[in-house]
């Protein structure tokens, strides 16, 4: 019995520890592919875009009048699978993401993601990004992160995005 509790305190620790920590950088450069038509990772409830480039990205966003989600993350990051596996498979979370944002999941070590990361100074997994139309950074989480603070992350952005440009409105 007391082995049991053991072996469950410490996958409880565990997986809380791989939630809120983040993965240390690899990089490895392959080549970029592009392709015309848009496809959307199935994997997940977040409609994540496949197979562009963050300009495309930041076209469709504009297009739509949407600010873009990036996320940078390996394959071997354990809190990253840990997020596709729960927080991007939550009805609320994708809903929310699906009609404010163009999603896009950067593998940080193929095409264009080690260019990227330099770009803008990625060096752990996750880093979630939300960007303008022009690619400007209006907010960024490093590590894991919980369901709640997702949609604060979400909102905040919104919320800065809209003060902003209602401010460039009034500035004329």
């Amino acid at each position: 019995m007391q082995n049991t509790i053991k072996i469950l305190t410490w996958g409880l620790l565990l997986s809380f520890v791989c939630c809120f920590t983040a993965c240390k950088s690899k990089t490895v450069i392959s080549e970029i592919t592009e392709e015309e038509s848009i496809s959307y990772d199935q994997s997940t409830l977040i409609d994540f875009v496949l197979e562009k480039e963050l300009s495309q990205i930041l076209e469709l966003s504009m297009d739509e009048d949407k600010l873009a989600f990036v996320e940078f993350s390996t394959e071997w990051c354990l809190p990253c699978q840990l997020m596709h596996e729960t927080l991007y498979m939550n009805t609320v979370i994708a809903d929310y993401y699906n009609a404010n944002f163009i999603s896009y999941m950067i593998d940080a070590t193929k095409g264009e993601g080690p260019d990227l990361s330099f770009l803008f100074q990625v060096q752990e997994f996750p880093t979630l990004l939300i960007l303008d139309h022009k690619g400007r950074v209006l907010s960024q989480h490093v590590g894991g992160i919980s369901g709640t603070d997702l949609m604060i992350f979400a909102e905040e952005a919104v919320e800065k995005y809209q003060q902003q440009t209602t401010d460039t409105i009034t500035d004329y």
